[in-house]
Formats: C-alpha cells, sequence, structure tokens
C-alpha cells in the first residue's frame, strides 16, 4: 500500500546548494549595486545644482537684478572662502551686487540643505559665490569657465560628475572622463 502522505521539503543537499547559489551571486552583485547607487546619487547632486544655477540665472534676468548663489553653512549666510559646496548653499536676490548675503536688503529666494551623504564638492578654479546679471551672464569667474567637481567618499571615479559654467551663463554636466565643453581642453574626472 503506498503512503498518502509523503513528506515534503528539502534535502540537506538542496538547501546548502542553494546558499552557496545565493551567495554567489551576492558576491558578484552588491558591488556592481553599490557602484550603480553611487552613479545615481552623484547624478541627482549634480542635477540639483544644476537646477539652482537655472533657478538662480531666470530669477536674475525676472528681476532685473544680480541673483548670486553661494556655499552656506548654516542656510542664512554665504560661507567663508575655501568652504566645500556639500555643506549646501543660498540663492539671493543680490541688490548690491556684493555676493553677500545682507538681510536688510537682500532677499533670500532658495536654501539648499547639506548633503547627507559623505560625497564631496569642490571647485576649480575656489569659487565660494557665483552671480548672475540681469542678462543672465555670470559675473566674476574666468573666461575659461567654472568647475564643480562632484565625488563619492569612496573616490568611485566612474560615478563622478563635473557641472561647467561659462561667462555666458551655459551649464553643462558630464561624467568623468568627458571633455566639458567644445573649447574646454579640461575633462571630467
Amino acid at each position: 500500500m503506498q503512503n498518502k502522505n509523503p513528506e515534503h521539503g528539502f534535502t540537506l543537499i538542496e538547501l546548502m546548494i542553494t546558499l552557496v547559489i545565493a551567495i554567489t551571486l551576492a558576491i558578484v552583485a552588491v558591488p556592481a549595486f553599490q557602484t550603480t547607487i553611487q552613479m545615481q546619487q552623484t547624478r541627482s547632486e549634480a542635477s540639483n545644482l544644476l537646477n539652482d544655477f537655472q533657478y538662480a540665472r531666470s530669477e536674475a534676468e525676472k528681476e532685473g537684478q544680480p541673483v548670486t548663489i553661494c556655499a552656506s553653512t548654516d542656510g542664512a549666510t554665504c560661507a567663508a572662502a575655501g568652504t566645500a559646496w556639500q555643506t549646501g548653499w543660498i540663492i539671493f536676490s543680490d541688490q548690491t551686487g556684493n555676493q553677500i548675503f545682507n538681510s536688510g536688503t537682500d532677499v533670500l529666494l532658495r536654501v539648499q540643505k547639506a548633503w547627507t551623504t559623505t560625497d564631496t564638492m569642490t571647485t576649480s578654479p575656489a569659487k565660494i559665490a557665483i552671480s548672475y546679471n540681469r542678462d543672465g551672464f555670470t559675473t566674476g569667474i574666468p573666461t575659461t569657465g567654472q568647475l564643480f567637481l562632484i565625488h563619492t567618499a569612496s573616490t568611485n571615479s566612474s560615478a563622478s560628475r563635473c557641472l561647467w559654467l561659462d561667462s555666458v551663463g551655459h551649464q553643462q554636466v558630464q561624467t568623468a572622463g568627458q571633455a566639458l565643453a567644445t573649447n574646454q581642453t579640461v575633462a571630467c574626472s
């Protein structure tokens, strides 16, 4: 007579083989997944900065007066020279055109808080503030342009992003290894 209730389940060997396959897949997939996360993170950070530069430029044109975006550690004043931009930044109507937020005369337009990641953003040459005049042109940056470099904390060069501004207000975001502009010899690194 045949057993009506056969036992169901896995043998120890089947379970061990499944675990070996799962561990092997995890070892291969985790580094690739981490790189993907880092690339998305720096892409998002560059996009946020680019959007804020475009906002500052459009506000300068709309208001007919200078608008400044500057690194800020407290969301209320421009930071001291040498401060990295990942600490946050502010955008304000710069009625005096001095690239310093004067709470009595200038109007705070937008605040970007410090990044919650350990990524870094540096400028080349070092720059703490960028201003747009009423025509939408940047003021006070080199004729070759201003470069913002975004790097992951673990220095994954494939995740690096660069944002480049020129004196007429054009912006461009590139990934590591790409040339930044047709008239630039600098590559994003």
